[in-house]
């Protein structure tokens, strides 16, 4: 409806809206009815592992046509702070919650080091809560049939690395007084940044 009167007032007004990964169901009511409001949509699904160190799937509509865009090949290795402060690593009790009854391992961990080119599991707003299905970074061993496991949480830096944040961008943030949970709900609830600079440089306006 609000894109729809601001096309009243301006027919040549782009739109991008955009969504997880989500049932087919469900992606498909949000086109059909973009589309009867709006006329004419273009629907992407982008990886911003192409720009990123993030496995991060997301939908894209928009009112003008959006290729995919070039893989940079940025790897986890390459956002990994050198010294990150030994708040963020997690504790046992934490690490051990992990393991379900059976003794299966329910944590999603990536490897530090730098020679494994690997992506970051997704960042979600709730990546402050430390859930199990949240991206960690192993500095121990990786035997995961055995506890004692060394990890730690991403960074803040490393989050808005993920999400392409300029250094900048990132300086001023982390500068700015705001607390780390409520960074990390910017970076699991935003854009990556390269993606809607790529999506935009479609458009012709």
């Amino acid at each position: 409806d609000i894109m729809k009167h601001v096309r009243y007032h301006n027919p040549k007004a782009d739109f991008l809206i955009e969504n997880v990964r989500m049932k087919k169901e469900f992606e498909e009511y949000i086109t059909l009815h973009t589309e009867n409001a709006l006329g004419t949509v273009h629907k992407s699904l982008i990886n911003s592992s192409l720009v990123s160190a993030q496995n991060r799937n997301r939908y894209y509509w928009t009112s003008f046509k959006v290729d995919q865009p070039e893989d940079k090949n940025i790897h986890l290795a390459d956002i990994i702070e050198n010294t990150p402060d030994v708040k963020y690593d997690l504790s046992d009790k934490l690490i051990n919650g992990f393991y379900n009854k059976k003794g299966g391992f329910n944590g999603r961990f990536n490897p530090m080091n730098p020679d494994i080119k690997k992506k970051s599991f997704c960042l979600t707003a709730r990546y402050f809560k430390c859930g199990a299905t949240d991206p960690y970074i192993i500095t121990g061993t990786t035997d995961f049939n055995l506890y004692g496991i060394s990890a730690r949480k991403l960074t803040p830096r490393e989050c808005f690395r993920l999400q392409t944040v300029p250094e900048h961008h990132i300086d001023t943030l982390l500068n700015a007084g705001i607390s780390n949970t409520q960074l990390y709900k910017m970076c699991g609830n935003g854009w990556t940044h390269d993606v809607i600079t790529h999506i935009f440089k479609n458009s012709n306006n």
